[in-house]
């Protein structure tokens, strides 16, 4: 069959001759149908992330993929499946640039030449990087070129073009860990632990920070938030539980059909737990973090774990879910396939069953939540996927108990806080919070970057 006769698929294939896991790369012939070759993928617990394209002729000639951290490998002759002299020298190139980064950066490829001569490279590490200018980020051109063609000496090198973020030249961030644990039930979870840079701290408190979704995962690399709790103090863990993306379909599928509020919400709890036994931090010096699903989560672990966490930050939380969200409707722009989604998140009885979902939602079970604790939920007045009227009927909630906390609502956000100016005001309200929550020293105070936001404060324990 000639190239022109086939078409290269990235695939998701649970069943049938060509079932993986993971994703795929697979060729097929265009006229018949036929399966030709597997080209990538198929690999143990990571689908493939991206691509990059070879301009000349039109098929990518690099594969990503994502464990503990990203890594790309050659894609042999563009595509054909056989490797040949520019394969080898491609896969040279890769490994001098893993060499060059490695192990304190990764690396990703923006863009080629058509002769594969010059390369523009992102580079991203956790934390401010010499070769950077002190930036945990930057951009590098890298060139090979060959000196004598006859015996074909290759020479390399990397160049650094501009720093990514200049403006964290100087400050110390912390460092990022891949970190393997294991669920009560065997499951394994990839997670991330980020460590404050002061290695003087005596038992630093430590924040689970839980990712939205709940089919997203968290990634290894600079993350603002994360390095803003460390710079303060904190341990920073983040969970990539059961039905987080890029691990497989079988990864996800064990976190759908009603997992959301059952093992999806043990695995947290497990790492939380874990994370006490390994004296990373210390019982009372526990707190949860999270947005959207995340924010559900951080919810839902004050709520039916009230003897594990603390205090808990809640960004445009869902507070409600399946058919105790009297919005559901408006929720979630109420599109037919993303109301399926959700009901395949949820599962039937969450869905239908109005006592189920009651029984899976923190905005019917504030009683739980110990008088001790400490809740600050931050959200977008114009929010269509988790309406703010639920934020502000647990808030409502809260005050009856005397439940000390904060309520902050942003005039023109939506599903998230976007705006500089009002991102800038809410971390400084998160850092406020924890820190007071913590007995930890306030770096800053207001700051006339984030004077014109949009943001009211609903309600403070401190009056504000």
């Amino acid at each position: 069959s000639s190239e022109t006769d086939s078409v290269d698929i990235h695939l998701c294939a649970l069943t049938g001759l060509l079932a993986s896991d993971t994703t795929t790369f697979d060729r097929f012939n265009i006229t018949t149908g036929e399966h030709l070759s597997r080209l990538a993928g198929d690999k143990e617990k990571s689908d493939i992330t991206g691509f990059v394209i070879n301009h000349v002729s039109k098929r990518p000639q690099f594969v990503m993929y994502d464990t503990d951290k990203p890594t790309t490998e050659v894609l042999s002759d563009q595509g054909r499946g056989e490797s040949n002299y520019e394969d080898n020298l491609l896969a040279e190139d890769l490994e001098y640039i893993e060499s060059y980064f490695a192990p304190s950066m990764v690396y990703s490829i923006i863009s080629c030449t058509s002769d594969n001569d010059t390369w523009v490279i992102y580079a991203e590490s956790d934390r401010g990087q010499q070769m950077c200018e002190g930036s945990p980020c930057g951009y590098f051109l890298f060139n090979r070129s060959s000196s004598d063609e006859a015996v074909r000496q290759t020479e390399r090198k990397i160049e650094f073009i501009l720093p990514s973020r200049p403006e964290l030249k100087g400050h110390v961030l912390g460092e990022m860990k891949p970190l393997r644990v294991n669920a009560s039930d065997g499951e394994e979870l990839l997670c991330y632990l980020s460590e404050p840079p002061n290695e003087e701290l005596i038992n630093p408190p430590l924040i689970m920070m839980i990712h939205g979704g709940p089919q997203a995962r968290d990634t290894w690399g600079f993350n603002p938030l994360v390095q803003l709790l460390c710079n303060r103090g904190f341990r920073v863990l983040q969970v990539n539980y059961r039905g987080s993306t890029g691990f497989g379909a079988r990864f996800i599928q064990i976190g759908m059909d009603g997992a959301f509020c059952k093992s999806l919400q043990q695995d947290i709890t497990d790492v939380a737990n874990f994370a006490v036994s390994e004296g990373l931090c210390a019982k009372d010096r526990l707190a949860i973090i999270g947005g959207s699903f995340g924010g559900y989560s951080a919810l839902h672990g004050l709520t039916f774990q009230p003897d594990l966490y603390k205090c808990c930050v809640a960004i445009c939380p869902l507070t409600a879910v399946g058919a105790a969200d009297e919005q559901s409707k408006k929720s979630f722009s109420g599109s037919p396939l993303v109301k399926k989604y959700w009901e395949m998140v949820f599962g039937k009885d969450v869905s239908k069953q109005k006592k189920c979902a009651m029984d899976a939602s923190p905005l019917y079970n504030t009683d739980n939540i110990h008088t001790m604790a400490s809740v600050a939920i931050y959200h977008g007045e114009d929010d269509p996927r988790a309406p703010i009227e639920h934020s502000r009927k647990f808030v409502e909630k809260l005050k009856e108990r005397n439940i000390s906390g904060e309520f902050v609502s942003f005039a023109g956000e939506g599903h998230g806080i976007s705006k500089e100016e009002n991102r800038l005001f809410m971390y400084n309200r998160i850092e406020k919070f924890l820190c007071g929550q913590f007995d930890l020293p306030i770096s800053r105070g207001e700051d006339d970057r984030w004077v014109d936001n949009t943001a009211s404060v609903e309600w403070s324990n401190d009056g504000d």
